[in-house]
């Protein structure tokens, strides 16, 4: 069902000396929405790395090492979260963040996923021709909430098998054309 993520650590003075990766299960893939309009815009910026001031050894001198993170291997079906909640530090309050933001019909996830070297890459098409297929999602649903930061209601859109959008409203369910309001 879920998915891996590959963090990394690289030195950047020395890469082929200092690199670290760690693999982590997840099963919710949650992205920032704050000053991005687009889903693909905040994968962008989640895989993007940083640099950031690591030690490699305990008591050792703190290098410059990108920090980074990518999806290994991407799950049967992804769920992502938009991060619409926020604190906000100066008047001490919840607030949510009611940008639009826009997300496709469709979804590729190999800009998002780990790199494979050549060698790799040409090994894994050999063992599974249909690998890249498994990275394209199709949208199968979207769950919305209504209000603000301390109430309000969710409601959800849902695709049928055969292609068909249904609104779930509470006790309210119709046909949704969500090429017209998607």
């Amino acid at each position: 069902f879920g998915g891996v993520f590959a963090h990394e650590l690289s030195a950047l003075s020395d890469p082929a000396r200092h690199t670290s990766r760690r693999d982590e299960p997840f099963y919710l893939l949650s992205v920032q929405v704050k000053d991005r309009s687009r889903l693909e815009h905040a994968l962008q910026a989640f895989v993007a790395p940083e640099v950031v001031e690591y030690a490699w050894r305990d008591g050792g001198r703190r290098e410059k090492t990108s920090k980074g993170v990518t999806i290994r291997k991407a799950p049967r079906h992804l769920l992502v979260h938009l991060k619409r909640f926020e604190f906000d530090l100066e008047t001490l309050t919840q607030r949510k963040i009611n940008s639009r933001f826009e997300f496709p019909h469709e979804l590729d996830l190999a800009p998002y996923t780990t790199k494979p070297l050549d060698d790799d890459r040409r090994a894994c098409e050999r063992l599974d021709p249909g690998a890249a297929a498994a990275l394209m999602y199709d949208l199968g649903g979207v769950v919305v909430h209504a209000g603000t930061a301390h109430s309000g209601h969710y409601y959800s859109f849902v695709r049928e098998p055969d292609g068909a959008w249904f609104e779930f409203n509470d006790a309210y369910v119709a046909p949704f054309d969500a090429d017209a309001e998607l």
